[in-house]
């Protein structure tokens, strides 16, 4: 299959698009910035140009109102430390299996990781921000904690440690076993991105 043009930091949006053989899908994007390029690209906006519907996540009023004037899919405005996302899902009528979870929340990611209801939603596949390439120990810890959480919630790594060039390991993508069966999987680690999409043919 031929590469689209990405709009996300580490071809997130490629990789999904393609992994689902460019259907129509469901997303929700925990940090969306602006919706364009702020502050790290964007890991929706292409699904988005080819069909794509979801909800859209980000603490920065600003940058969801940018959000909102140029996007057709929805943003809010909203503390993920404070609010239950469970809750935000349920009021939209979202569907019960979702099929991306785009996670980069910084900071906030060890409280919101703890609340993410996975017993409630299921997401067929989640690509996790960790940053483990910073070597802090606050990092570690998330990456592990984030390890645990999924996997004991039926999910397992698809890629893990995914680099970004000049960087280092930044994310963990998941997968969820059940409702991803019949889906072709290599399963890959410490990998560039662009080599995941080579080794998926997704390029």
């Amino acid at each position: 299959m031929p590469q689209e043009n990405s709009y996300s930091q580490i071809s997130q949006d490629v990789f999904v698009l393609n992994f689902f053989e460019r259907k129509t899908g469901s997303f929700v994007d925990l940090g969306c910035g602006n919706g364009f390029n702020y502050p790290c690209g964007n890991n929706t906006l292409l699904l988005e140009q080819n069909g794509w519907f979801g909800l859209s996540v980000d603490i920065d009023k600003k940058s969801v109102d940018h959000f909102n004037k140029n996007r057709n899919t929805k943003a809010i405005a909203c503390d993920l430390t404070e609010n239950d996302l469970a809750v935000i899902l349920d009021k939209i009528d979202a569907p019960k299996i979702i099929d991306y979870l785009s996670f980069d929340v910084d900071q906030a990611s060890e409280s919101v990781l703890a609340k993410l209801p996975l017993a409630n939603y299921t997401f067929r596949l989640v690509t996790f921000e960790h940053n483990a390439y910073l070597r802090n120990e606050m990092y570690k810890t998330l990456k592990d904690n984030a390890k645990k959480r999924f996997l004991s919630n039926g999910y397992e790594i698809l890629v893990e440690d995914v680099i970004l060039d000049g960087h280092g390991p930044v994310e963990d993508w998941f997968i969820h076993t059940d409702s991803t069966l019949n889906f072709p999987k290599k399963f890959l680690k410490n990998i560039n991105h662009k080599t995941v999409l080579k080794e998926y043919g997704f390029v």
